[in-house]
């Protein structure tokens, strides 16, 4: 007799960075996710639509290898070597490290590496429960920038004054044309309705133009490819500017009345300055793109106005990262796009989505100091008198995988051995997780209540994460996790403040101005504006970064009150590595650089569409190659599939060979994400391209450069 139980639909949505926040649908049935899907509805309407990672996210939930226990090491870190335990015992031994070591070291000996594993979460965000916790603990040793965008965030504020520079997705329609730059919004998908409003783009016969090193899915997409070498995007972007203003097409009005510096950056593009000008036979032997190439691409973003420059964040993980920013935004500028209808301020392009308070609360950090992300490696290493402001002795992380996401892999194992203490939240035994010395279960977004809003300002929206099946064996909730935590630890009151997870969701619901809570629940979508008339999540109307500036004469959020090409802040570090108007640097492991002789194949790690960072690895997974170009191929004697070695001073990998003319010659890629895997002689065998990065930083911000890396190729040995 067959006793199962009818099929329940339970309205959820995906809680990971992977770019968008897309309500689903899990079908349950005795107590198990059997398939998730897309809401058809809002699918349909409102064009938001889920990608392969959340529509098998099933498999993740259920999977063989979900930690059930908390664990304990009791062999050498990163053996993987643990015993169960109880949450009982777990916990103890975790509070009672954790207040031995701030009261032998005080706050800045504490590490909070709470990262973005459920990324746009309003409660259970991995960073806010972290964050939350270890400030009412009487403070840590924070980070500050990110790995995703931690040059384009201060390139743009130092430009327009504010991280809002994005139009509405909608706002596309009325461009003349989509100039896509580093970004393939099909896999990254950054707003859940992007790739409908693409779509929509060329049904209405907008032009598609994407400048990439490789054909990647938008730029298959695309009406025309610009294949460009990695990190030399600066120098496109400056000729395209200088053919600007040698053709007249830049907007003199608009740069007369709304910008400063104009005359000192065209100084630059003219040659003025330095006895260059930055015509297309300039950018040529840099970039590879061909001189008549670029003057075709300045003509069609010079002469069909509006046209929208979309800049992506992967040129930006460069050492030139804060200048392709600036670079952007002084084009949008010179071509009078800014504020315009159809146009396009680029910068970091966030959008005009809901932010403010309508999320757990994080109290302001007793402890002063900060680090930059990318340092955090070397503060844990670091010799007496290095200079950093603590030396940490415990890690605590949630929701993050930095043996793998952290540049330079080895260097950040070394990290993880040297400190007192590491506990990590998780849910499968990750190469992080190895180095643990308390590894504590931790749940799915199908396993938990919550409230997202969209990715990065993309739709105005709020989504209801509904809690779809128990948690799967022993696993907890982060907040839940912390919430103990802090009653052992004596600050449990303030902690919770009176609320379980229900009252706090009830209360974000509040702030985001959600009228009945319940309803809510049940539809799975709360508008903060109506939908347009075609179901776009942007609003009734599209909205546009800048638009009252310019219409209304209204100041830029600047201390000058206007757009910054030339940024006196900048100017006041006298720093020929930070110069106050975005100027193409030659630097370490770029195009020009002599270690090519040793090193000549750029190396990308371009994002997976099987993998949000490193999450789903093991689930999905994805073919853990290297690409190359069939010139550079036939130049080592290589073969499809072949196994060989991609190596440089830092590390080497040992993984099968693709072979792709989707790419630009002298360029290796190795998608991102995925797990390392040493064997016996150090090599990578797990295909993980932060073996082969550098942690250095990029000399303004100290953001990640983990796509200007140089390496070489060749077979492996048997």
């Amino acid at each position: 007799m067959d006793t199962a139980t009818e099929l329940e639909r339970v309205f959820t949505s995906c809680a990971h960075d992977c770019g968008g926040k897309c309500l689903l649908v899990a079908h349950v049935q005795d107590g198990r996710v059997v398939r998730v899907t897309a809401d058809p509805e809002a699918l349909r309407r409102y064009h938001l639509e889920p990608c392969v990672r959340g529509l098998h996210y099933e498999r993740r939930a259920h999977h063989p290898d979900r930690l059930q226990r908390p664990l304990i090491r009791r062999g050498p870190r990163g053996s993987a070597d643990f015993r169960e335990a109880s949450w009982d015992e777990a916990l103890g031994l975790v509070a009672e490290r954790l207040a031995a070591i701030r009261a032998e070291s005080g706050p800045g000996a504490l590490l909070c590496l709470g990262r973005t594993g459920s990324l746009g979460a309003l409660l259970h965000e991995t960073r806010l429960v972290s964050q939350r916790f270890f400030s009412l603990f009487g403070g840590y040793l924070g980070t500050t920038g990110n790995y995703s965008f931690g040059a384009a965030s201060p390139a743009t504020i130092h430009t327009y004054g504010t991280e809002k520079t994005g139009n509405s997705r909608s706002d596309w329609f009325r461009s003349r044309l989509l100039l896509l730059w580093g970004w393939d919004p099909m896999v990254t998908v950054m707003g859940s309705h992007t790739a409908w409003a693409l779509r929509e783009c060329r049904r209405r016969g907008i032009p598609i133009v994407a400048v990439d090193p490789r054909q990647s899915a938008t730029a298959t997409f695309a009406d025309r490819w610009v294949p460009i070498r990695p990190g030399s995007d600066v120098a496109l972007l400056n000729t395209l500017a200088h053919e600007l203003l040698r053709n007249g097409w830049q907007d003199e009005a608009f740069l007369r009345r709304h910008t400063v510096g104009y005359e000192a950056y065209a100084a630059y593009l003219l040659g003025d300055d330095d006895g260059i000008p930055k015509t297309p036979e300039w950018q040529e032997p840099i970039t590879g793109v061909p001189a008549e190439t670029a003057r075709w691409l300045a003509r069609e973003y010079g002469t069909r106005r509006p046209a929208a420059l979309m800049p992506g964040w992967a040129p930006q993980r460069s050492r030139q990262g804060e200048q392709f920013h600036r670079a952007t935004a002084a084009l949008a500028a010179l071509a009078g796009s800014v504020g315009v209808p159809g146009g396009s301020a680029a910068g970091i392009d966030r959008g005009p989505g809901p932010e403010g308070e309508a999320a757990l609360p994080v109290p302001p950090n007793p402890y002063p100091n900060t680090i930059p992300i990318n340092r955090w490696t070397d503060c844990v290493l670091q010799a007496p008198g290095a200079g950093y402001p603590a030396q940490p002795r415990a890690a605590y992380i949630v929701g993050g995988n930095p043996l793998g996401q952290h540049p330079d892999a080895r260097k950040t194992a070394r990290a993880l051995e040297r400190l007192d203490l590491v506990v990590v939240h998780e849910q499968f035994l990750t190469p992080t997780a190895r180095y643990a010395d308390v590894l504590l279960p931790a749940t799915t977004f199908l396993e938990r209540d919550d409230i997202q809003r969209p990715y990065d300002g993309t739709g105005c929206f709020y989504v209801y994460q509904r809690q779809a099946i128990p948690p799967q064996g022993q696993a907890r909730n982060d907040w839940d996790v912390f919430a103990e935590l802090a009653e052992r630890l004596g600050f449990g009151a303030a902690y919770t403040e009176g609320h379980d997870a229900d009252g706090w969701l009830r209360w974000i619901a509040a702030r985001a101005g959600v009228p009945d809570y319940e309803a809510f629940r049940r539809a799975g979508l709360h508008w903060t504006a109506p939908p347009a008339a075609d179901g776009a999540p942007d609003g009734p109307q599209p909205s546009v970064a800048f638009q009252a500036q310019v219409e209304q004469g209204l100041p830029f959020p600047t201390p000058s009150g206007k757009i910054e090409l030339y940024s006196p802040r900048l100017a006041e570090r006298h720093d020929r590595l930070v110069p106050p108007i975005p100027r193409y640097l030659d630097l370490p492991e770029g195009p020009t650089d002599p270690l090519r002789a040793r090193f000549p194949l750029q190396l990308l790690s371009p994002k997976s569409k099987r993998r949000t960072n490193s999450t789903l690895d093991n689930v999905l997974g994805d073919d853990r190659v290297v690409t190359l170009h069939p010139d550079d191929a036939a130049r080592r004697g290589l073969q499809a599939g072949q196994r060989v070695r991609v190596w440089n001073e830092r590390g080497a990998c040992l993984v099968p060979l693709r072979i792709s003319a989707n790419l630009t010659p002298g360029v290796a890629v190795l998608l991102a994400g995925a797990w390392v895997q040493w064997d016996a002689d150090q090599n990578d065998v797990g295909g993980c391209p932060n073996t082969l990065t550098s942690d250095a930083g990029t000399a303004w911000g100290r953001s990640s450069i983990q796509q200007t890396v140089l390496v070489e190729v060749a077979a492996a040995e048997a």
